[in-house]
């Protein structure tokens, strides 16, 4: 093989920049190839996930709101309690969905970064053992009785640093689509939660209707008191949001029978 630009002051420049190529076409052939398997790992730090697993905290927070929020049978019980208690758990189970979901979904994007910030070390590594290789048998080029050798060794090394090259790059494309499949299993939680919409929890209207037969009214601490519902045409006006100033619209009203 002939000599490449990089073999006299191209290869000289390039070390000194820092980029330990070497000047034998084998192994700078091997150091191209290796550099084009680096590239397909992105370049600069890999994100960690780190927004997700921040997010898994508020989730648990939300979670334990929704557990205080639970009424208690001493406390509270009739037909709204228990219909109350039943959107506690709906929205509990939602939450808890994504809370899995998103588990699974930061495990695997931080194990990801991981491996991907790893792979693009060790294929460096390799990168760089060609270059030193390269540095450290130069002078045999000199003497012709040597060249033979190490043309013969350039090979052996090249080849080694290919078949690793290769390993490590199998192994992150086998891991990536296994961690693929696994996020891909939870898409259901997340599209559940996406799914429920105000209507289908009950949230926008009473919890249970006490004025029909058959319900059951609240256990009272007074019973000889006697007790009706509250009504459900009484206008409610807003109550004003911290540092806005107060609603001025009309007060909104709930038609009876809601």
């Amino acid at each position: 093989m002939g000599k490449i630009p990089w073999d006299t002051v191209g290869g000289l420049a390039a070390n000194a920049a820092g980029l330990n190529l070497a000047t034998s076409p084998i192994l700078l052939a091997a150091q191209v190839t290796i550099g084009a398997m680096k590239l397909t790992t992105g370049s600069g730090t890999p994100v960690t996930g780190a927004g997700i697993a921040e997010s898994l905290g508020h989730q648990k927070e939300a979670e334990q709101t929704l557990i205080d929020a639970k009424p208690e049978s001493d406390q509270w019980d009739g037909t709204a309690s228990g219909a109350y208690n039943d959107q506690v758990n709906a929205h509990l189970t939602r939450i808890r969905d994504v809370t899995e979901a998103d588990t699974v979904l930061a495990s695997r994007v931080k194990a990801q970064a991981e491996q991907v910030a790893s792979t693009k070390k060790e294929l460096q590594g390799l990168w760089d053992r060609l270059g030193n290789f390269d540095t450290i048998t130069s002078p045999m080029g000199f003497i012709p009785p040597l060249r033979a050798a190490k043309a013969a060794a350039e090979i052996v090394v090249a080849a080694e640093a290919l078949a690793e090259a290769n390993a490590k790059m199998t192994s992150l494309s086998w891991e990536t689509v296994f961690r693929a499949r696994a996020v891909s299993t939870e898409l259901h939680n997340y599209q559940n939660a996406v799914d429920a919409t105000l209507s289908e929890t009950g949230c926008d209207g009473p919890f249970g209707d006490e004025h029909i037969g058959g319900a059951k009214l609240p256990t009272r601490t007074n019973p000889e008191a006697p007790y009706t519902p509250p009504l459900t045409n009484v206008p409610v006006t807003p109550a004003p949001m911290p540092g806005m100033p107060a609603p001025s619209g009309p007060a909104q009203t709930f038609p009876a029978g809601r």
